[in-house]
């Protein structure tokens, strides 16, 4: 009888995170999971010399099962299980933005988007079904920088926001006011997906990546609506802080740091609500509010090397 083969066993670290992840039977994975990263220093670790991994994948005939030092019961590890490498790639993804977090209690960190405009940034902090992750990649295609479509963290101390070089998510299906050239770019672009999750890898200068910085301009609260024109309408500071606020997910930093922390930031941008239906309209508009007249309409060239 032939013995089964060997599964492959690789340990891997991802770019600022200090302990390695293992991949046993699934290069798969880390193949995909490279994909989705942008200036992310991916290392082989020899593993007669790795500390202990802080993440431990495996291919069984279950699925993907992820095992980490996050989980502590037997029931949240039996969660892990993942069918699809897509599902698995999703979870890996969430896990290491958690590790992200957990390294650094000293960041703030938004659930929310954002694209620099120029040389500053402009968040959109996460508001149920406003479609921020389509507007972004929209961004995106018209020459707006991607920082991020789910993550910003911003140091306490410059006020700036961080890229963590991951690509945007799209939850398919697309709009169906979506255009022709939109359609086309998220297509040239289509990374891993599975009915409604979807990678979109975006290219060298469409995307910054990790450890870029830059100062936030503005605070932009989304809501999406069924038809009509695009308004972008001024709102007070206290509105978009309150979002903001809503949006911190920073775990151990004083209550009182995040909130003069934030306030500085909301008081030097500039703070819209902006109601859109097609997401054209709505980088009509911000462009418009964001970019000077010269720039206006101008579109960075793609380029082929990803």
């Amino acid at each position: 009888m032939t013995p089964p083969p060997v599964p492959s066993v690789r340990c891997v670290r991802f770019g600022p995170l200090p302990q390695p992840v293992r991949f046993v039977g699934c290069d798969d994975l880390l193949d995909a999971t490279r994909t989705i990263l942008r200036g992310w220093r991916v290392t082989r670790v020899a593993r007669g010399r790795a500390v202990a991994p802080a993440i431990r994948v495996r291919r069984t005939a279950d699925g993907y099962r992820r095992v980490s030092k996050w989980q502590d019961r037997p029931s949240r590890v039996r969660e892990k299980f993942r069918r699809t490498l897509v599902e698995a790639l999703c979870g890996l993804h969430s896990e290491l933005l958690d590790w992200y977090v957990e390294e650094h209690p000293d960041t703030l960190f938004v659930h929310g988007a954002a694209a620099r405009f120029g040389r500053r940034l402009v968040v959109f902090p996460a508001l149920a079904y406003a479609g921020k992750s389509t507007l972004t990649v929209h961004l995106a295609q018209r020459g707006r920088q991607v920082w991020c479509d789910d993550v910003l963290p911003i140091d306490p101390r410059t006020r700036r926001g961080l890229a963590l070089g991951i690509v945007p998510r799209l939850r398919p299906p697309l709009p169906p006011s979506a255009s022709a050239a939109f359609l086309r770019f998220v297509e040239a672009r289509r990374g891993h997906e599975r009915r409604d999750r979807l990678y979109v890898n975006l290219r060298r200068g469409e995307i910054a990546p990790w450890g870029a910085t830059a100062p936030v301009g503005g605070i932009v609260l989304l809501e999406r609506q069924p038809s009509g024109p695009a308004v972008l309408e001024p709102v007070e500071p206290a509105d978009a802080l309150e979002k903001v606020i809503l949006q911190n997910f920073a775990r151990e930093v004083p209550a009182l740091r995040i909130l003069d922390t934030l306030e500085r930031v909301v008081r030097t941008a500039r703070c819209y609500r902006l109601r859109y239906a097609k997401t054209e309209d709505a980088g009509d508009l911000l462009d418009g509010a964001f970019l000077p007249p010269r720039a206006r309409g101008r579109r960075r060239p793609s380029r082929s090397r990803r």
